[in-house]
Parts: structure tokens; sequence; C-alpha cells
């Protein structure tokens, strides 16, 4: 039976509550989001001299996977685990909402959004503040959950279901990419690429997604079993299995 009070809806309310157990997943799973990692960054071409800005940045994980050199890295997340995350890997962070950046007028040539959009209440102030603070000719990378696709259908189905504080995620549609131009980003790419998730076997994949995504009203066979079925497994050498995984891809520029 699920818990009575209500589903947190907002992203600093929802990882004030399980952040530690999504920073724990990174730290015993690093390689496991490796091509999700690469499709972002690859998109965002960050270029040396470049200073690129990373929110909703969590535990700051995406940097650990930037292999160009150079790249000035800021991350900015309104959780305070997060942002002492961020802080132990030696980033440059900021503790502050997602509408409110605290950096000044063009100051970043790309900002990344990772998976992290589709808990803001509100979309449109996020997009003004990225807006706000890139150069002209600024780029915006976004790696989101589509609406009405197999992921979505596993986080507000499955694992809304089968966690004790729920999923209810705001996933990318025509409405999202109204308020992504309406705030003056021209779009450039509009991809859906599927990759994988990649684990040593699938004890590592259940206990992943347990921490990842709070999944504590489900066992480790019933968390594969619906991952086979709904979004698919891949068996790779050595044993080693990948989960299907596709986020919806866009890169915007300001003209």
């Amino acid at each position: 039976m699920k818990a009575m009070w209500a589903v947190p809806r907002s992203y600093s309310d929802i990882f004030t509550q399980r952040g530690a157990t999504h920073a724990e997943a990174f730290r015993l799973y690093p390689e496991a989001c490796r091509e999700e990692a690469a499709t972002i960054l690859g998109l965002a071409a960050p270029r040396p001299g470049e200073t690129l800005l990373d929110l909703p940045a969590a535990s700051g994980f995406l940097s650990t996977y930037l292999n160009e050199p150079g790249v000035r890295v800021i991350t900015v997340d309104p959780n305070p685990l997060f942002h002492g995350e961020c802080q132990r890997r030696g980033l440059e962070s900021f503790l502050a909402p997602l509408d409110d950046l605290p950096l000044a007028d063009g100051s970043v040539d790309v900002a990344v959004c990772l998976a992290g959009l589709h808990h803001e209440p509100s979309r449109p102030p996020v997009f003004q503040e990225i807006r706000r603070v890139l150069r002209p000719h600024g780029r915006l990378a976004i790696a989101e959950v589509a609406k009405g696709s197999a992921v979505a259908e596993f986080l507000n189905g499955f694992v809304h279901d089968h966690s004790s504080l729920g999923h209810q995620g705001e996933f990318v549609d025509a409405a999202f990419i109204d308020d992504l131009t309406r705030e003056g980003f021209r779009l450039v790419r509009d991809e859906t690429p599927t990759y994988h998730w990649n684990f040593a076997s699938n004890e590592e994949l259940a206990d992943c997604l347990r921490l990842m995504f709070g999944i504590d009203r489900a066992s480790p066979a019933e968390i594969v079993a619906t991952v086979e079925w709904g979004l698919g497994l891949d068996s790779l050498p050595g044993g080693r299995v990948a989960m299907r995984w596709s986020l919806r891809t866009l890169l915007a520029q300001l003209d």
C-alpha cells in the first residue's frame, strides 16, 4: 500500500528524501551510465576554453565522463547533499534553485540538463535563467524522458507503484518544446537515440535501479523482470548485461 502523504513533485523535495541513495548508486556503479553521459556530452560538444554549466548537477557525476581538456565545469543544484557531493569531487559548485542562477549574464558557453527538468514545477523560469547566463550563440543540450515512451512508463508506472515516494515526472512533449522556443532558443537537433546502461550482472542492475529511483517495494527479481519486459535487456561479453534506455535529446542555440 502506498504511503498516505503526497507524492513529492519538485526536484528539491524529491532529492531531499532520496538524494543519498541516488548518489550512492553512482558511487557503486560509476560505469552504468557511461553511454548516456557520452550521448549528451557529445551533443553539447564543449571545446577547450569554454565554460560548461551542468544543471541540475545531482552529485556531479557527469563531469567524470568529460574527456575534453581545458573545459571549465560549473555545477548548480538546489539540493544541499548534491552540492556537497559536487564539492567533494572538486567541482566549482553552487547551491541554488535553477530559476535563480548565481552566475553573471553571458558567462556560460554551453549548458547541459540531463534528466532533471522533468521534476521542475515550472520550466519557463529555468529556460529564462539559462538564456540569461549563456553568451550570444550559446548552446543548451537537454536529454530528457519523452512523453509516452517506454522509459516514461517505467518511471511513472513501475517506479511510481513500487516506491514509497512515488514518481510523477512531466516529460518532453510539444508543450516542453514550446516553452523552450518561446524563451528565445532555436532548436537545432531533436533526436531520440537508444543506448544502454551497463552492469556486471542482473543483481547489479536491480541494486542500481533500487538506489537511483528509490524502488523499495519490489524484489530484485521483479525489477529485472520489469526491465526485461518493458525496456529490454541485451547480453554482453563476459556475462555483463545491458539495459536499453532512451532519452529525447535536444540541442538548442541562442541567435
